[in-house]
């Protein structure tokens, strides 16, 4: 068994979910018991490694979960999936197993944050937050800088998917990247680059509000002049996202309110009508943290069963 890194101790938890609390981060339970990286799997192995940001001031914690079976002659799907820590939690031996009898278990590869087991809020708040030409010293609705999604990008491309292809035979053509909140508006973002490098892009509950939604603006806008082939993009959300959340107050910040609550299908439909190959799926009765895990188990079931339809069953 792999030397904890993951495991929390009950103030660490306290500290992690009262961080979480606040802005675009999800309210997860944490997690008390090993991670299927520290007791190990009967069909996936771990590999790990770091990489720090350009300026130094981000480190990156990277877990690869390889399956046991034989590749592929062509290398296995890959899925890359952001908020490493807390992605990892939510993984367990179960699914993994569901992965390998689907026939074409994925690459697993978490990006978390050294020092930090499930979420860095002020790193997530930069790295997944889009650039804005027109304000370079953007903050989100809690004063953290952001607009350093590019550089995050740039790192993926040329840093740590290059580690991982060291590391198994990756498909080239059949890697997805998923996010869930900022990171979810991260996707969005890469889904509508050029050269993003990734074929497929799986966002759950989307901040699309970030930075008064200028990230949606940019979306919209690449959904009215299309570029380059389609791109197979899943937006999944919440009935609940939005709604009134129990024992908190209303949302008032103007941010957060700048986009209308049904943003994300909005834009959904906009990039089907362009040509793109658009999946959308809204989950009745689940909040904001909930789908963090709907979200990336339906990502990864579909991706090893080769299915296109989105569920928000995870049974």
């Amino acid at each position: 068994m792999r030397t904890s890194k993951y495991l929390i101790a009950s103030l660490g938890i306290a500290a992690a979910l009262a961080a979480c609390a606040a802005g675009a981060q999800p309210r997860l339970t944490a997690q008390t018991g090993p991670t299927v990286v520290e007791a190990g799997s009967a069909v996936y192995r771990f590999e790990h490694f770091t990489v720090p940001s350009q300026d130094g001031k981000r480190h990156y914690d990277i877990e690869v979960g390889i399956p046991k079976r034989p590749a592929p002659l062509r290398g296995y799907p890959a899925v890359y999936m952001l908020d490493g820590g807390a992605a990892i939690e939510a993984l367990s031996e179960d699914l993994l197993k569901r992965l390998d009898a689907g026939g074409d278990p994925p690459v697993l590869v978490t990006i978390g944050y050294v020092g930090q087991p499930r979420f860095d809020v002020k790193a997530r708040a930069y790295d997944y937050t889009p650039p804005d030409p027109s304000k370079p010293d953007v903050t989100d609705d809690q004063n953290r800088p952001g607009g350093g999604a590019a550089d995050f990008l740039h790192l993926l491309r040329k840093s740590i998917r290059p580690q991982v292809a060291r590391l198994v035979r990756v498909d080239r053509h059949r890697q997805t990247l998923w996010g869930h909140s900022y990171g979810g508006l991260f996707v969005v973002y890469a889904a509508t680059l050029r050269h993003s490098g990734f074929q497929s892009f799986a966002a759950a509950d989307p901040a699309l509000w970030w930075n008064y939604g200028s990230g949606l603006r940019t979306a919209q806008a690449f959904a009215a002049h299309r570029q380059g082939p389609p791109r197979h993009i899943s937006i999944m959300v919440g009935t609940n996202e939005m709604g009134p959340r129990p024992g908190r107050p209303p949302r008032v910040n103007p941010m957060r309110t700048s986009v209308p609550p049904n943003a994300a299908r909005d834009l959904a439909e906009r990039l089907r009508a362009s040509g793109q190959d658009v999946g959308f799926a809204q989950c009745a009765g689940a909040g904001h943290g909930d789908m963090f895990r709907i979200s990336l188990v339906r990502t990864l079931r579909n991706v090893a069963a080769h299915e296109g339809a989105l569920s928000c069953d995870v049974d």
